[in-house]
């Protein structure tokens, strides 16, 4: 493992890892709270009401830590406060739901889903 752990980090630093090639390190990020040693910084993208209050299709937040979901929706909510009056807000990663304890990498496709009414 030891191996595969340093040519996945230093894939990771040279901005070249593909989860598709280390598919067993997505586990262990997740089991062991793994993470890069640098400032992530998340790309998300923005559906909805949330689009039409920040004025934009996609924001960033760079943060000093690798973040859970629950975090990062946190920290949406502090840098942006028409977030925080929203009813309820939700992050989906990789097109799932993910729990709140779920840690986000920089490379993944995150998006923040508004409040949606159906019948």
């Amino acid at each position: 493992m030891s191996f595969l752990y340093h040519d996945y980090h230093r894939e990771w630093d040279e901005k070249k890892v593909s989860f598709e090639k280390y598919p067993i390190y997505l586990y262990y990020i997740q089991r062991y709270k793994i993470a890069p040693k640098r400032m992530p910084n998340y790309r998300i993208l923005l559906f909805g009401l949330t689009r039409d209050l920040l004025q934009n299709k996609e924001i960033e937040l760079r943060s000093e830590k690798i973040l859970t979901a629950a975090q990062l929706l946190q920290e949406l909510k502090t840098s942006y406060p028409p977030l925080a009056k929203l009813p309820s807000l939700r992050i989906a990663a990789e097109h799932h739901f993910p729990e709140a304890d779920f840690i986000l990498n920089e490379g993944m496709e995150i998006a923040l889903i508004p409040p949606v009414s159906g019948g």
